[in-house]
């Protein structure tokens, strides 16, 4: 068969400029991309030819649009270090395109990304960044991660940092992977031309008519940040539109440093760029401007600045001219309405987090160790140690990393990552095997355990299909290089896809799907994924109108409306038949996705002829660190993963000759093949495989990488192909209908265009159709001589590994060589014949020994035949065994069933009673429970032979304690801004309480969902309790809000840019001084040696932070400094240092930590310079609020000053000596001094302006409020400080017998006897009485789990500070122990600590003096409260004293829970109702057990309480709330108007207000309402005033499942029906999407069947209407017995000129020669065909008709063109020859004298001979010479002069004769007088003649000749 790839070819001289290549300072805009992705499809509709561009705006389109002022649009923010590329790409591209298609408000954080969640991993192998985590990762919300930038939860590291905390939770995980966008792409023109100035404004204005967003699209840029910003001038425009005196682009920097995002243009500003003093001229593009938002804050306008048109470029040149080099701005296209549909669900932790590379893989066999296709985890390749995971050894950082709180969280990760895209061509209907793989570095040191690992499965079950790997107890994971691989099997779904899909003969055919309980409906058919037909299920083929290449496809639609997977089959590739390849000149091609896969295996060929071979040109793959090769100068080929992990070749490519190239990769060791001999390898020890980076790139970039070359034959597979089979293949074709296992892409080196008109490389196998960069050529001139696969056929049939058994569907495989192109399959008693599918399913029916035939055919004919007997065996016996995911599940928790056995063909049915969903006919079911009890769940399996088995397990489903959870937003607030406590608890919780404290402020609140000011600033810990019936848990965050003082602002940022460095204009401290104060705010980086220095140097005055966290002075060469984590990294402090009096102090906080002499230092020496940073001691951080005095503060100054801005600086200047204030409140520039000395700091080293300034959330959040805390340590501990009440009869160590003895009050368990030595607290008399606890020293047991020491006793409400003080004099070694507070009689285990009311993790004496844990009572509680140890080794912790403090407790008022309004009413919430007002007490409805009526619980002799279930009702409505009906959850019965229980609703309740607030009176009718009698009893009448005895209050009380209940609802019939649209006019191919609108919408039936009046012009698939074919349709949708119809015209759809080719592009004629040209238009179908052409000079050639005629000499360039589209031919026109004749000469003969000279001339005939010069000769030189024509007589004689050319020639006899009187001299006289012949004396009385010139002379009065 022969497809129709003809009509998609391209011609032969097709031309793309590259782009140019910008200069980026990546240290300053770390996050870059060079990758460019041209995407044709934004450009607008090309012009008529000849049509001026600008006159293509877009009808309609305004003049200015900015999409910054919609409500989409993410708050304008203050990004955070170098992160501009995420801020501007995620934080506001990705945001605001999600945000525009879901019509949703980008202000809320639950609808903007934050930057940092990708930006941190700038620094992880491969940089894939933005790019791979908005593809395949997503981004969760700000909401989620807890910030615009960094998170408020997980971090707010630099992207250099090796601790950065990463997101826990996979719900997190979860909903980031529904935030996608599809692959980042660029304008292919640029905004220089007016062409790419259109495509942006269309896609600003409404994404180039894309209707499905509510606004217009916005894109990113990269500057040179460091330029000059001007105000807009003043013109009449101008200030009408309102811009005048706003910032605008006067001109960027010279190096792109800088990512900003294009909001919006504005076509009416004007400008004078040229400074004629005209403004706006258009020929100088001085009108308009894009509106450019930046990421620095409040910059400019408000965050925003303008750029004219004419400045839309990344830099200026350094000569401050703009560049012919504008931007192509990138876009984020948006994944639309995406949804994953298959995850990976993980919990497990590992040490060394950058030690692993995490990754997942498919495979359809079952039986594979292996996968055949894998996806790498972009977010966990060796990703952490902010070096590109290239630490050795690798920190000790887990996974989570360190959070906000400063700590590192070692707890195991729970994450996921979607698997939707690797199962992309697999059927995931289907039973498919996933693996979970980690990967280790060879030096991989660190330990792990994966936990949890499961599938989850989302296609059809929206809360998820959970299938385990069953790890057990965990699975220990490998290290030192090794790989740890999981696998489990899932089993898919009942929807089948169609079976044995055949294209054969411009036909598909298929067989319907493997049976299942579902009912297929129709099969869809699509082409290149269009759809393009669909056919009843009676039907299994179908005839495409016109057979193209492609994919074609075919699935089944079942009644539900879900559809099976596609099952698709390439059109046969055909054989060339002429060999074309593409000639690039300093060009590229990308193949698309092709390695978006980690493969194992892989080979890369491909055939070359390169036109230049330099270093590092013809190069490809992501670079080194992923995967990369390229040519060298010398020919040679290079290939490998890194630099240290690459090859060489021997051998070389030649220039200007074919060479074939292949790599091939097998695991760890990589090989290249040229012209398929093995010319190197190399075998690596950090990688193996190749992928995961997605698209191939053979670089465009440059000539020192892009190709140079013609390729041909490019071929990607995924196997490690042999030497034997590329020597086999390279000069072979593959051709037919199967193509060589393992080929996933090949490129021949035909072009196709798409449907947008771009140009591609066409992949015949795999769709990986490769994009062009840059200029390219097609050629067929000197291709490869390609044959077919060397061999004959061959071919053997793979019996099936699992057995085949009757009636049930077996797929069959065959082995086959290279030379087969076509598998036919037979069998009778399958029901097959000469079936032509590589793989077919089929079923035999009956058990037996069966044959079975494969025929395999080659392309030009010869066969090979295998056959064998397949034994099929009987039916298997039925095995209804199931497992599930737990046989104990929480209420409301999902619960998974597996079929233990799983077998095609059978049938699986579940019933699930009471269950949330009670049926299910899958192989894997999931439901829940809502109620405590017992459940049963059984199976039914039918065999293919109709018999049945079943078998019952049981589920227990219990009521749990929750698992306490929450959220904060914002976490960081000024006082009296609200603060937002969200519970995210798990397990139902019906009661909260939440303790908001810090020791000076306390707060109690009891809602789910808190809204709070607090008006005290400082750090608070936040503890929310959740309780149930079943119990409760907590959880405790330390520094979870942060409360301002006073509003920071903005602080500056150093990062980790060791060169950054503030030099104040002026040293502000004197030599001399003695006294100064230097006090500022800093957020440190991880502290090192010599960091954070403020000052000039050690010799002078310097303050320096050190490894371990202290802070050294230096003055005058002496130092003195802190103790130990003095400075806190990641958390914003004051800090203080003061010097007086030769000492200095240390404060933190506004409290003084340490007084330190400095010896012998009294006065400052000279102090050269005051700087911030800089390579003395660099800043790594951020600092804020820096001011200098001149004097010692007090304790109580520091105080007023740390906590606020400075307000009054003149005063602080005059009364307290304020030297120096840099407040940093800037968004660029310098610092500023606010101080009158205006001693401003000059920065210098600093990124980009803006990167710097930061906000600095967190400063001035101290409380210097006394405490309030009342010491009760004596009311309510005993034996609580030193000396320790002991107990001198208990000894607990005999080899310490006198000193250490058991201590008396405490409750001391789980200690340790050994020898009888018993380890665990006690009294050390050797130290001094202590409360002690030692390990592994004086005989002690070496390790220490779990003991506790407490005290048991019962505290009144209140807020409560317990300490532990370490002893001044001994040891403070607390291991991992916890001081811990809990309720009750005992403290919590370490596994259990979430169960205390608060504990912290202890620090050791070096790092703190005392350890405290506060804790707040609400009402009088019992508690416990001590230590829990936890020592290993040699330690030694000894306490002084425990203290306890109480304070004062604000509690906050509840919120009720009451329903306030009967809109509010929920079907899913079951109600307590009560008549609070009724005089005789609190009542409620009920219904006792068993009863049949309504009642009140005083008829039942019951307390009121929401918890009986005999008191709660669910109250439901089927019509949105307009009818509601009273419904008893424990009975399952409706109550009707009399009161009396019914099985179905009958009468509906109705409400009206109350006689109070949140009151209602109900009622059936206007004789039958709800009342309550004097007696308490219920009563139902006609009494309707409202008043205490009806009027009732609703409360929620439980969850409900009202399935059930609302089954036995009335239907609701469907009373109208509506279409988005009734009429449409589409092109042929096109599509449109209909919505029908059902009403009610509430209406029971929701489904919507759809049809077409002609299948032929128009069909509709769910709503879905695709165009066929010229003509009308009518689509009809029904629901009920309702219809609407939309009437469809489709249109021929209107075909552009892909291309124009020319059989000719250079030629050479003769003069007077007629040359005809042919064009021909691709495609062949395009409309319009007519040619117009032209000549560049009409006196050299004229053409008409493509007919070309000669007509002068010269050069021209023949043009045809159409559509829009040219294709030229070079003509070189040569003079014709005119051959010679003859030569006539003027003269025949002729007499001269010596010495003479004639001239004869020669005439050529004929005159217009092409030949028009001679040669003379003369046949005596010694009687006549010739030159041109010109004789001269020599000698008397005679010559014959002869002119010729060629064979022709003409003669003349020359007679040359002397005159007499002349005599000729050749001998000098004796003496001689010479004249001349007109008597001038030339020599007198000479001797010689001797250098006189030859002629004639008077030589002693004679004439004479001199010779």
């Amino acid at each position: 068969m022969t497809v129709l790839i003809a009509a998609l070819l391209l011609g032969s001289s097709v031309t793309m400029t590259a782009q140019t290549t910008v200069d980026v300072d990546r240290t300053k805009y770390p996050d870059y991309s060079e990758k460019v992705n041209p995407d044709w499809s934004l450009m607008p509709a090309t012009r008529e030819p000849g049509a001026p561009a600008r006159a293509r705006a877009v009808t309609g389109r305004p003049d200015h649009v900015n999409n910054a002022e919609t409500k989409h649009f993410p708050p304008v923010f203050n990004q955070h270090a170098g992160s501009c590329g995420s801020a501007s790409r995620i934080s506001y591209m990705f945001s605001y395109e999600l945000a525009a298609y879901r019509n949703l408000d980008g202000s809320d954080p639950a609808n903007h990304y934050p930057s940092h969640f990708v930006w941190l991993h700038t620094n992880s192998p491969g940089n894939q960044g933005k790019d791979a985590f908005v593809m395949h990762v997503g981004v969760p919300s700000a909401a989620t991660y807890g910030g615009q930038t960094y998170s408020s939860l997980f971090g707010g590291q630099d992207c250099a940092d090796n601790d950065f905390g990463w997101m826990q939770g996979y719900d997190k995980w979860y909903e980031a992977m529904h935030n996608r966008m599809l692959q980042p792409s660029n304008f292919p023109v640029n905004v220089g031309t007016e062409e790419g100035r259109e495509a942006v404004k269309n896609w600003l204005w409404n994404h180039n008519g894309d209707n499905s967003f509510a606004a217009g699209g916005i894109c990113g840029i990269g500057v040179a940040s460091g330029g000059v910003w001007k105000d807009i001038p003043k013109t009449e425009t101008n200030d009408a539109i309102g811009v005048t005196g706003m910032g605008y682009v006067h001109q960027w920097g010279t190096q792109v440093d800088h990512a900003l995002t294009i909001v919006g243009y504005d076509d009416r500003i004007e400008f004078d760029l040229d400074k004629d003093g005209i403004y706006g001229e258009p020929e100088a593009d001085e009108l308009g401007a894009w509106i450019i938002v930046n990421s620095w804050g409040q910059w400019e306008n408000g965050g925003f600045i303008y750029c004219p048109y004419a400045h839309g470029v990344p830099a200026f040149a350094n000569d401050g001219t703009v560049p012919d080099n504008f931007w192509t701005p990138e876009i984020y296209k948006v994944r639309k309405d995406y949804r994953p549909l298959r995850t990976i669900k993980l919990k497990m932790d590992y040490s060394r987090r950058s030690e692993i590379a995490l990754s997942a893989g498919v495979s359809a066999d079952l039986n594979a160790t292996e996968p055949e296709k894998t996806v790498s985890f972009v977010h966990f390749t060796y990703a952490g140690d902010g070096n590109y995971g290239n630490t050795n050894p690798a920190p000790e950082i887990p996974m989570l990393g360190r959070w906000a709180d400063g700590k590192l969280h070692a707890e195991p990760m729970e994450f996921g990552y979607d698997l939707t895209d690797l199962t992309e061509g697999f059927d995931m209907n289907a039973p498919l095997k996933y693996f979970f793989i980690i990967d280790t570095k060879e030096w991989a040191q660190g330990k792990g355990t994966v936990y949890d690992a499961s599938i989850m499965d989302y296609h059809y079950d929206q809360q998820g299909l959970e299938t385990p790997f069953g790890v057990g107890e965990g699975i220990e994971i490998k290290n030192a290089g090794e790989k740890t691989i999981i696998s489990v099997i899932v089993y898919g779904s009942n929807y089948h896809a169609p079976q044995n899909v055949v294209l054969d003969e411009g036909k598909l055919t298929w067989e319907a799907p493997q049976q299942s309980t579902m009912t297929v409906a129709s099969y869809c058919i699509y082409h290149n994924g269009m759809l393009i037909g669909n056919v009843p299920a009676t039907t299994y083929s179908f005839a495409p109108k016109s057979m193209t290449s492609g994919v074609y496809a075919v699935s089944a639609l079942y009644a539900d409306d879900n559809e099976s997977s596609k099952v698709s089959v390439n059109t046969p590739v055909v054989l060339s038949s002429t060999n074309r390849g593409v000639k690039f000149s300093q060009a590229g091609f990308t193949i698309p996705g092709i390695f978006s896969n980690m493969y194992t295996q892989a080979t890369i060929e491909y055939w070359i002829k390169p036109t230049s071979l330099v270093n590092w040109n013809q190069s490809g793959g992501p670079g080194w660190g992923t995967f990369m090769f390229h040519a060298n100068g010398g020919g040679a080929f290079t290939a490998g993963w890194d630099t240290s992990n690459r090859l060489n070749t021997s051998a070389s490519l030649k220039v200007g000759q074919w060479n074939h190239v292949a790599i091939v990769v097998d695991g760890n060791k990589m090989t290249v093949f040229l012209d398929g001999v093995n010319r190197g390898s190399v075998t690596s020890q950090t990688y193996s495989g190749v992928g995961g980076f997605g698209d191939l790139r053979f670089s465009s970039n440059g000539a020192q990488n892009a190709q140079n070359a013609v390729y041909d034959e490019i071929r990607i597979w995924n196997t490690a192909r042999t030497e034997a089979e590329i020597k086999a293949c390279k000069n072979a074709e593959f051709a037919g209908n199967l193509m060589p296992k393992g080929l996933v892409a090949y490129l021949k080196g035909d072009l196709i265009t798409d449907a947008e008109g771009q140009q591609l490389m066409y992949d015949c196998v795999g769709g990986h159709h490769a994009t062009l960069q840059g200029t390219y050529t097609e050629v067929a001139e000197n291709m490869p001589v390609l044959g077919t696969p060397i061999g004959e056929p061959t071919v053997s049939i793979n019996i099936p590994e699992n057995g085949v058994y009757a009636g049930v569907p077996v797929t069959l495989t065959a082995t086959y060589n290279n030379t087969v192109s076509r598998l036919e399959w037979t069998s009778e008693a399958a029901g097959i014949n000469n079936l032509a599918v590589a793989n077919p399913t089929v079923t035999f029916p009956t058990a037996g020994t069966h044959t079975l035939t494969v025929v395999a055919a080659s392309t030009d004919g010869r066969v090979a035949t295998a056959t064998c007997d397949i034994l099929v065996e009987a039916t298997p016996e039925i095995d209804a065994s199931f497992t599930m995911t737990s046989h104990k599940v929480p209420a409301g928790e999902r619960v998974t069933f597996h079929v233990a056995n799983p077998m095609a063909g059978y049938l699986y049915h579940w019933d699930m009673p009471e269950a949330d969903v009670e049926t299910a006919s899958t192989v894997t079911a999931a439901t829940s429970y809502q109620a405590q009890g017992t459940y049963t769940v059984t199976l039914t399996v039918t065999a293919p032979d109709g018999s049945k088995k079943s078998h019952s397990e049981t589920v227990e489903v219990q009521e749990v304690a929750p698992e306490a959870a929450f959220s904060i937003a914002p976490a960081v607030v000024v006082k009296g801004e609200e603060v937002n406590l969200i519970d995210e608890s798990r397990y139902a919780p019906t009661q909260w309480e939440w303790h908001i404290t810090n020791g000076n402020a306390n707060y109690i609140a009891y809602d789910r969902l808190k809204t709070l000011t607090i008006d005290k600033p400082g750090t608070y810990s936040v503890t929310l309790a959740a309780t149930n019936n079943s119990g409760t848990s907590s959880l405790m965050r330390e520094r979870a809000i942060i409360v301002a003082n006073a509003d920071s602002k903005n602080g500056l940022l150093f990062s980790n840019n060791t060169a950054a460095a503030v030099k104040a204009a002026r040293q502000p401290l004197a030599a001399g001084q003695t006294a100064f104060t230097i006090e500022w705010w800093m957020n440190s980086g991880w502290p090192e040696d010599n960091t954070n220095g403020i000052g000039d140097s050690e010799e002078t005055m310097i303050l320096k932070t050190m490894s371990g966290g202290r802070m050294h002075l230096y003055i005058g060469g002496k130092h003195v400094y802190t103790a130990d984590n003095f400075v806190v990294p990641g958390e914003w402090h004051h800090y203080a240092v003061t010097f007086a009096s030769g000492k200095a102090k240390f404060y933190r906080d506004g409290v003084l930590k340490i007084t330190r002499p400095v010896s012998a230092t009294t006065a400052l020496p000279e102090v050269k310079a005051f700087r911030i940073g800089g390579s003395e001691a660099p800043f790594t951080g951020s600092i804020d609020e820096l001011r200098v005095w001149g004097t010692t503060l007090t304790d109580e100054q520091l105080r007023t000053y740390a906590n606020a801005p400075i307000a009054d600086v003149a005063k602080a200047e005059a009364d307290d000596k304020l030297l120096l204030y840099y407040t940093f409140n800037q968004n660029g520039g310098d610092v500023q001094d606010a101080t009158s000395n205006a001693n401003h700091g000059v920065r210098s080293g600093f990124g980009p302006d803006g990167d710097a300034w930061a906000l600095s959330k967190g400063v001035f959040g101290l409380n210097f409020d006394e405490d309030t805390g009342t010491d009760i340590t004596a009311d309510y501990l005993t034996n609580y400080a030193k000396p320790f009440s002991y107990d001198a009869s208990k000894n607990i160590n005999p080899y310490l017998s006198t000193r250490t003895f058991a201590i008396k009050d405490w409750k001391v368990e789980n200690t340790i006897t050994d020898m009888g030595i018993t380890a665990g607290a006690h009294v050390d008399k050797g130290k001094d009485l202590c409360f002690t606890v030692t390990t592994g020293w004086d005989f002690f047991a070496s390790r220490l789990t779990d003991n506790k020491a407490y005290q048991t006793i019962t505290l009144p409400a209140g807020c409560y500070t317990f300490e532990a003080v370490y002893d001044e004099k001994y040891e403070g070694q607390c291991g991992n122990s916890y001081l811990v507070v809990a309720k009750g009689n005992t403290l919590p285990t370490t596994e259990n600590l979430g169960e205390a009311l608060a504990y912290t993790s202890m620090k050791d004496k070096n790092s703190a003096a005392s350890n405290m844990v506060r804790f707040i009572l609400a009402e009088e509680t019992t508690v416990s409260l001590g230590l829990l140890v936890n020592m290993s080794g040699s330690l030694c912790m000894t306490i002084q004293q425990f203290t306890l403090k109480r304070s004062e407790v604000t509690v906050l008022e509840k919120s009720s829970d009451i329903v306030s309004s009967i809109t509010l009413l929920n079907n899913d919430v079951l109600y307590y109702v009560s008549q609070p007002y009724h005089a005789g007490g609190l009542t409620s409805w009920a219904v006792p057990e068993g009863g049949t009526a309504l009642k009140s619980n005083a008829d039942l002799n019951a307390v009121s309480s929401k918890d009986d279930t005999r008191q709660q009702f669910a109250i439901l409505s089927n019509d949105n709330g307009t009818t509601h009906y009273l419904y008893h959850a424990a009975e399952k019965m409706f109550v009707g108007k009399d009161g009396a229980l019914t099985d179905t609703p009958v009468d509906p309740v109705y409400f009206k207000d109350g006689a109070y607030d949140t009151t209602f009176v109900a009622y059936f009718d206007e004789s039958h309402y709800i009342n309550v009698g004097g007696s308490k009893e219920l009563v139902i009448n006609a009494y309707a005033t409202p008043d205490g005895g009806n009027s009732c209050a609703i409360y929620p009380a439980g969850k409900f499942n009202p399935r059930e209940a609302l089954a036995k609802f009335p239907a609701v019939e469907v009373t109208a029906l509506a279409l988005s649209q009734s009429e449409a006019t589409l092109e042929e191919g096109s599509s449109l999407k209909l919505t029908a609108t059902i009403a009610p919408d509430y209406a029971t039936e929701q489904k919507v069947s759809w049809s077409t009046s002609d299948a032929d012009v128009a069909i509709v698939v769910k709503g879905v209407v695709v165009a066929l074919s010229q003509g009308t349709a009518t689509i009809t949708a029904k629901a009920g017995n309702k219809e609407a119809t939309c009437a469809v015209t489709v249109e021929k759809k209107r075909i552009p000129v892909a291309s124009i080719v020319l059989d000719q592009t250079a030629v050479t004629v003769t003069e007077g020669d007629v040359l005809t040209l042919t064009a021909t238009i691709n495609p062949e179908n395009a409309d319009d065909k007519t040619v117009t052409w032209s000549t560049s000079d009409a006196a050299i050639a004229t053409v008409d008709n493509g007919v070309v005629t000669a007509l002068a000499p010269g050069v021209v360039t023949i043009t045809a063109a159409v559509g829009g589209k040219e294709a030229t031919c070079i003509i070189t026109v040569e003079e014709r020859y005119i051959p010679l004749t003859a030569i006539v000469l003027s003269q025949t003969e002729a007499t001269i004298e010596v010495g003479d000279l004639l001239t004869i001339t020669a005439t050529l005939l004929p005159e217009n001979s092409s030949e028009k010069t001679v040669s003379w000769t003369t046949s005596d030189r010694k009687v006549a010479t010739v030159r041109r024509g010109i004789i001269e007589g020599k000698a008397a004689g005679t010559a014959i002069i002869t002119a010729s050319n060629g064979d022709i020639e003409a003669t003349c006899v020359v007679t040359v004769t002397t005159d007499d009187a002349i005599e000729q001299t050749t001998q000098d006289a004796a003496k001689v007088d010479i004249y001349d012949i007109t008597g001038r004396p030339i020599r007198l009385g000479a001797t010689s003649t001797s250098g006189i010139q030859r002629g004639i002379y008077i030589i002693n009065g004679r004439k004479t000749v001199v010779k």
